[in-house]
């Protein structure tokens, strides 16, 4: 072999190797963000499960919520759903208005979104630059029995209750 030769497979041999490490550099940084959304998308999941039990059992939001190895913040908005039945429905339900005194727009919407904090390399404010999610859950507030442990909290809490009945009955707690 000539030293042009060596050369020549020395380089080759450099560019092989930087490509590897490349390559594993990048899936393992890939699998690093996957991993923080996947952590940001199972949080929001309990956080609205969280909401839908007992709104006042959310941890407070100006705190860092740590879940694995990271931390996560997260903001929760709830909206009113106006739903616009069509011409025959909308018939239908004022018949039968007068005997039910649940109202059809009573639905609301839960948004959480929850991303990576400051101090796990995202940032104090929502970014989609960062690892996270956004999940929104349709709901009926006044529907107590999601699952038998959430109708069992509501009926222990007497103000909590006091509120349903109100909300069942039409008026607002």
């Amino acid at each position: 072999m000539t030293l042009l030769e060596v050369v020549l497979a020395i380089a080759s041999l450099g560019l092989i190797a930087a490509g590897a490490t490349t390559t594993i550099s990048f899936l393992y940084g890939s699998q690093v963000r996957e991993e923080r959304r996947l952590g940001a998308s199972e949080l929001a999941s309990r956080l609205i499960l969280i909401y839908l039990d007992n709104p006042n059992d959310l941890p407070p939001r100006s705190e860092q919520i740590a879940y694995g190895r990271d931390s996560f913040r997260y903001d929760l908005a709830v909206t009113p759903v106006r739903i616009r039945p069509q011409d025959a429905v909308r018939r239908a339900l004022a018949e039968r208005r007068s005997n039910s005194p649940i109202p059809i727009d009573r639905f609301e919407q839960v948004r959480v979104r929850v991303w990576l904090s400051e101090d796990a390399g995202g940032s104090r404010t929502f970014s989609s630059a960062v690892p996270s999610a956004v999940l929104v859950r349709l709901y009926d507030p006044n529907y107590f029995n999601r699952n038998p442990d959430s109708g069992a909290k509501l009926f222990e809490d007497e103000q909590r209750r006091n509120e349903m009945f109100q909300q069942i009955l039409g008026g607002t707690p």
